[in-house]
């Protein structure tokens, strides 16, 4: 797509990046903050992580969560007002509330027939359909973004990817109808992305930043690195 840029490897490769030269016991994976307080001096933060509370010290906490997952997941204690709960819980999180499907291909079909991959379409789940091929090899794939609201997606998968299948094929030919693989990813279901309050869909692209109540809480070291707090392009 026009003025997009895509990154070599896939967005793992930038966790990745970040993450090589960190000392290995410092790197917890399925680790779940779920108490941060302001103590003497500094910061606690209660970790469970194998199923084991754990307490740390950190100097700082980046929160790269959603808003609305911090207020509703993290309990605590002198650090957050009623008033940073309340802003927290009004920022929506971007995309929350949708869907994806890709269809997995050997090849790019539609470009040996003269297609972008990239359509938009009012017949069928999909609102809009994006070539999600890689830069070189394969295998090739089209992804579409499903414009049903998440109260009527629930339970019905089976049937959003047989009409998917066919809008392809209505899209971008007869040879979409066989992919080696088509997947769905729902959001809205994804306890670490969305709340009940992201379920609704928006009727507009939210203005996004770090809303002024939340900016002195850097005095404490505490910090929002997610999309929805950036300062430009957020979302």
């Amino acid at each position: 797509m026009a003025g997009s840029l895509r990154l070599a490897g896939g967005m793992g490769a930038l966790v990745d990046g970040l993450v090589q030269n960190l000392p290995i016991e410092r790197l917890l994976q399925d680790a779940r903050v779920t108490h941060l307080a302001e103590v003497f001096g500094g910061l606690s933060a209660t970790i469970m992580h194998a199923g084991v509370p754990r307490q740390i010290s950190p100097r700082r906490v980046v929160f790269a969560l959603p808003p609305r997952i911090i207020a509703r997941t993290i309990e605590f204690q002198t650090a957050l007002s009623d008033v940073h709960r309340r802003t927290l819980l009004e920022i929506p999180t971007w995309m929350a509330g949708q869907t994806k499907i890709l269809a997995v291909h050997d090849e790019a079909h539609w470009r040996k027939a003269g297609l972008s991959g990239d359509a938009m379409s009012q017949s069928g789940p999909m609102v809009e359909l994006h070539d999600a091929s890689p830069h070189a090899g394969g295998p090739s794939a089209v992804f579409g973004f499903v414009g049903i609201p998440a109260a009527q997606r629930f339970g019905n998968q089976e049937a959003l990817i047989t009409a998917a299948k066919a809008q392809l094929v209505a899209c971008l030919g007869p040879k979409m109808a066989a992919p080696r693989d088509i997947l769905l990813q729902d959001w809205a279901q994804v306890l670490e992305i969305a709340t009940d309050i992201d379920h609704p869909p928006l009727s507009a692209h939210p203005q996004y930043g770090l809303p002024k109540a939340l900016r002195n809480l850097a005095t404490s070291g505490i910090f929002f690195a997610s999309t929805e707090t950036a300062h430009g392009f957020g979302g």
